[in-house]
């Protein structure tokens, strides 16, 4: 018994202050540790949400592996040891995926945290070498390396992945719909916003340089209706059929 109480209170000091209450709440307070200088506690939040925070509210999933590894790589930038924890931390996740292990999570945490690090080119290497081993597992990657994809211009990649626009659309509107409904500051409003109109506007050019312009100019008039966008509305399609 006297054991079993040492293992109770080992356990309930190693929680964090705040749970499943808020996330959000518990993010915001480790912001206010950076600010405030207090690097190392601010840190093993970091890490702790990073670990453990879909635990408990599987909503932040959209949060995790965005605004909660953009305030940690503010906190590397003060403070090079939380860098170096992130970059151990994606060196890790990476190592389990080469070794065929891990789930499509992994490789998406694996993605996210290359970008934050300014590191989006070892996510391409990564799916390449990943693809020449296993393309049915590649295939079910897909859908957390197209951004970087076609941010870096590997279109020879994205015409072998994207097929069904209209199902890449709806999966894009579907998303959008989820994250607006969850987020409150108006900086996540808006980040939403902007992530939906980056899908769509990659749906379109690869929906138009491999020919398929009715469909370019489908999903085109379809994100117009859910977001007034000026980038979005002054896309210009090059296939013969968008101008049809």
């Amino acid at each position: 018994m006297k054991n079993l109480i040492i293992i109770l209170s080992l356990l309930t000091f190693s929680l964090p202050p705040l749970l499943a209450e808020d996330m959000q709440a518990y993010l915001r307070e480790t912001q206010k540790l950076t600010k405030a200088g207090k690097y190392k506690e601010a840190l093993e939040r970091h890490v702790w949400f990073h670990d453990h925070s879909l635990e408990h509210e599987s909503a932040m999933a959209g949060v995790r592996l965005s605004f909660a590894l953009m305030y940690w790589k503010k906190l590397g930038d003060a403070y090079p040891p939380a860098l170096k924890k992130m970059e151990e931390i994606r060196d890790a996740k990476q190592s389990i995926l080469l070794d065929g292990k891990g789930d499509n999570s992994l490789f998406q945490d694996v993605a996210s945290l290359n970008r934050t690090l300014g590191e989006d080119k070892k996510s391409i290497e990564l799916f390449k070498k990943i693809e020449s081993k296993d393309s049915q597992r590649a295939e079910r990657l897909w859908l957390y390396i197209k951004d970087t994809v076609f941010e870096l211009g590997e279109y020879d990649i994205a015409k072998r992945y994207v097929k069904d626009f209209s199902k890449n659309y709806k999966i894009a509107y579907a998303d959008y719909l989820r994250d607006d409904a969850v987020f409150e500051k108006s900086e996540m409003k808006n980040w939403n916003r902007k992530s939906f109109v980056k899908k769509c506007i990659q749906l379109i050019t690869v929906a138009d340089m491999t020919g398929h312009g009715d469909i370019a100019l489908e999903i085109k008039s379809k994100a117009l209706d859910v977001v007034d966008d000026d980038k979005l509305r002054n896309l210009k399609l090059k296939s013969k059929a968008s101008k049809q």
